[in-house]
């Protein structure tokens, strides 16, 4: 309570400190701006003739990211199936205007996206080293959007020729609490049904 009451009065227009003068010599305080040492590296790099070099290394590092994209180690394969529903509603902080100012949802309104949207197709999750969840998902979800929590998309992608995505950063895991692939994301109702599945009691 002291240091809020401390701070509070610091920062009132109401107190006002005591001109000490100037002590010393003084210098003017001036910040590069972050693009001028941006710009005057990358001349003294030119001018080095290592310009060409560091392009080449930031494309190869990019490349073999998009190739080699980081395993999501928290997850697992499933040895207990589970499901759960997940509800996608919000719940609005602050008032929400069009560009006329007119409230469109007031604070503390809730706005649940299955209501306006659909969630479209299924989306399955899983270990694209594994190639059983790969046999798996190809055969029973020829329409759902996979998402590999390990493995190489591109080659995935270019093998079988369908499309593969990648759960950067575990945002989906994150999201949903997974913590078992393969796992299946679809609707039921105005909820999300979340299913990871147990492949030996599944068609393979």
């Amino acid at each position: 309570m002291k240091k809020l009451t401390f701070c509070l009065l610091f920062l009132s227009s109401s107190v006002h400190a005591k001109d000490l003068g100037i002590q010393g010599t003084t210098f003017e305080i001036r910040e590069r701006n972050l693009l001028e040492v941006i710009q005057t590296r990358l001349k003294g790099l030119e001018t080095e003739g290592k310009l060409d070099d560091l392009q080449k290394d930031i494309q190869q590092r990019v490349s073999y990211k998009a190739l080699n994209p980081t395993r999501l180690n928290s997850v697992h394969r499933t040895s207990e199936e589970r499901s759960y529903l997940y509800d996608p509603t919000l719940i609005v902080e602050e008032d929400i205007k069009d560009h006329r100012g007119r409230i469109i949802h007031q604070k503390g309104t809730h706005i649940n996206p299955l209501d306006m949207v659909s969630w479209g197709v299924p989306l399955v999750l899983l270990d694209g080293d594994d190639k059983e969840q790969i046999h798996w998902a190809l055969k029973n979800h020829k329409d759902a959007k996979l998402v590999l929590i390990a493995g190489k998309p591109l080659d995935l992608s270019e093998r079988h020729k369908k499309r593969f995505y990648f759960d950067q950063g575990g945002m989906l895991i994150k999201k949903f609490k997974i913590q078992q692939v393969p796992a299946r994301i679809s609707q039921k109702g105005k909820h999300l049904l979340i299913e990871e599945v147990l492949l030996e009691d599944k068609v393979q």
